[in-house]
């Protein structure tokens, strides 16, 4: 893709690899998703750089870069990563390392002390990745990574919990996965959640 006159994505990415103050590094973040959503940055361009992978994704892991505490920053990281998700799925799957992705958006999603925001992004960036199934194994060795997952459904936070049942839907799709959550009584938890809704036809419509 073109770049558009006036955005510089070498210049654009480097300012984020060598911040050295908090201020930067969060006006990086703000300026590479803008460029991303207008278009004037592509995303190849962006998966190209190791260093901006690596960065993006200490970011989403730590709220934090080069250990300067970064205001909002993993709701700035998961953004990005919506972006850049959107056609690249099985390249976020191996890259910077394999599995590396999905293992910190579940961590983020399934740590009740962050605010419900950047919890339901990296719940939708969830969604993305497993669309490949390429996903499926990583989920599977993931650190109690399905178990953490099943127990979103039963949280009282009801953004996490619709974007918990999203995910289900869709990790309902593997076989493997289905049978081990159906042992693990999430099937059980649905159920409950659809009941409490008002049932299946006239309940929440996630269920």
């Amino acid at each position: 893709m073109t770049m558009a006159t006036g955005v510089d994505a070498a210049l654009l990415l480097d300012r984020l690899v060598s911040a050295s103050n908090t201020e930067d590094v969060g006006s990086s973040l703000e300026q590479i998703w803008k460029a991303l959503r207008s278009e004037q940055l592509s995303a190849s361009e962006v998966l190209l750089e190791p260093q901006v992978l690596t960065a993006l994704l200490e970011v989403l892991q730590t709220d934090s870069y080069k250990n300067l505490k970064i205001e909002d920053g993993r709701v700035a990281a998961a953004r990005i990563y919506l972006e850049l998700v959107k056609d690249n799925i099985d390249l976020l799957l191996t890259e910077p390392s394999e599995g590396r992705l999905l293992e910190t958006c579940i961590d983020a999603a399934a740590d009740a002390e962050l605010p419900s925001y950047p919890r339901v992004l990296t719940l939708q960036i969830l969604q993305k990745l497993c669309q490949s199934r390429l996903s499926q194994n990583q989920l599977l060795s993931a650190p109690n990574g399905l178990h953490r997952l099943g127990d979103l459904l039963s949280t009282d936070d009801p953004q996490v919990r619709n974007e918990a049942l999203l995910l289900a839907q869709r990790l309902s799709q593997f076989a493997s996965i289905s049978k081990i959550w159906m042992f693990s009584e999430v099937g059980d938890v649905v159920m409950n959640i659809a009941m409490a809704e008002g049932g299946l036809t006239n309940g929440n419509i996630l269920v």
